[in-house]
């Protein structure tokens, strides 16, 4: 009788046993796993080989991307044991002023992003000329320049270009037909500008004509009169479309891209302080704001 009690007894544990042995095994291969992709460790942190392939890509084995990983790891644990070391060194008032400040930002950052996302989906951001106008008109005192500005068309040109004399007609006179057979030459000239709407400041107009000083320029400053300078072995051909002094408005052709941003970022002011302001009355209508 005792015999077959441990016969049956015997029965029952091999089973468990086996069943004990399998677990540790399944076990302990799920760790060597866990261990194999894990490339390091701070305290009870780890960091995992996929974060490393999130930030270098698949392909890391190049030295240089070695030296990446290094980095990449220590900027990891470094910045754990850091934060280990600064909740164990701080004072608890220090680290409740830090929490508000942690809460703050993270309603910061998500207030930012709602208000872009709905911003992007309402906002009118067609700025018609009218307006431009307008806000132009009423703010001037706001584009006075501190410089002077220049309107000029100029080329020069070498004293032996065999064409200089049809080069002299044809840019006094200027016609359409004119403008197509100086543009033809242009590979002829020293250097040359046909833009004569472009506003250029002082420094760069006597970098183009380097024989004007601020004795002279004086001289040339006639809207809409054609100027010969002899200097050196060129000849310099140029005339003045416009011009504005310092303390003058600034031209519509300078401020209008600034203009453009300040009526959007009026319309952005606006647009949000609506927003925010229909947000407070509808939660106070809903009752899920109240004051007490």
């Amino acid at each position: 009788m005792l015999t077959s009690n441990l016969t049956q007894n015997d029965n029952l544990r091999f089973p468990l046993i086996w069943t004990i042995a399998f677990i540790l095994i399944f076990e302990s291969c799920q760790n060597l796993s866990v261990q194999e992709d894990v490339v390091a460790r701070v305290a009870d942190q780890y960091l995992y080989r996929s974060e490393l392939a999130d930030f270098l890509g698949e392909n890391y084995t190049s030295p240089d991307s070695v030296q990446k990983v290094n980095s990449f790891i220590n900027n990891w644990a470094l910045k754990r044991i850091l934060f280990d070391q600064a909740k164990l060194n701080l004072s608890a008032s220090d680290e409740a002023l830090l929490r508000k400040l942690i809460q703050n930002y993270e309603y910061d950052l998500f207030n930012a992003a709602y208000q872009k996302k709905v911003l992007n989906a309402n906002l009118d951001t067609l700025i018609v000329q009218r307006e431009i106008d307008s806000f132009y008109a009423k703010e001037k005192n706001l584009f006075i320049l501190n410089q002077p500005f220049y309107q000029i068309r100029y080329l020069v040109v070498p004293f032996d270009n065999v064409q200089i004399n049809a080069i002299k007609r044809r840019f006094k006179e200027y016609k359409t037909e004119d403008i197509a057979f100086l543009d033809s030459l242009s590979f002829q000239f020293t250097r040359h500008s046909f833009n004569d709407s472009l506003w250029i400041n002082k420094r760069i107009l006597m970098e183009k004509l380097p024989f004007l000083d601020n004795e002279n320029l004086k001289l040339y400053l006639k809207k809409g009169v054609n100027f010969e300078v002899d200097e050196a072995l060129d000849l310099y051909l140029f005339r003045f479309n416009d011009f504005k002094d310092s303390g003058d408005t600034a031209p519509m052709d300078r401020v209008k891209s600034t203009i453009e941003n300040i009526i959007k970022n009026q319309r952005k002011q606006n647009f949000i302080k609506k927003f925010e302001k229909e947000l407070l009355q509808d939660a106070i209508q809903t009752k899920k704001y109240e004051t007490y």
